[in-house]
């Protein structure tokens, strides 16, 4: 499972990194709309497992790592076939869906993250 991580993180950081080799002058900048999403999560997160202070500032920032990478890839995706950048974003979303359960395991209690997974099952 630790070699699946490694890999998944791997490929995720790679894949900012073809990003940003492909047009390095972008750089993503938060956008009152992305805070609103990473926040949105969050309190789907707190309302399931009651975070406290801490935690709900860890699991805002988990949540805008994803949409800075999900803006950095959108933004390479310009100009591709849709149907391929379509089929680049579902692999995508699945790498950011690990990323995201990854970085909870580090920043909530144990029952606080079976809690998670069975409630977002």
């Amino acid at each position: 499972m630790t070699m699946v991580r490694t890999l998944i993180t791997a490929l995720l950081i790679g894949t900012a990194g073809v990003a940003s080799a492909q047009k390095p002058d972008y750089k993503p900048v938060d956008s009152p709309d992305m805070i609103a999403n990473a926040t949105k999560h969050m309190q789907l997160v707190d309302r399931a497992v009651d975070l406290n202070a801490d935690q709900e500032a860890k699991v805002t920032e988990v949540y805008l790592q994803v949409e800075r990478q999900m803006k950095a890839i959108k933004y390479r995706l310009q100009g591709q076939p849709a149907a391929d950048a379509e089929a680049d974003l579902k692999g995508q979303y699945a790498v950011m869906d690990e990323l995201v359960q990854r970085e909870l395991a580090t920043i909530l209690t144990t029952s606080q993250m079976n809690k998670w997974m069975e409630d977002s099952k």
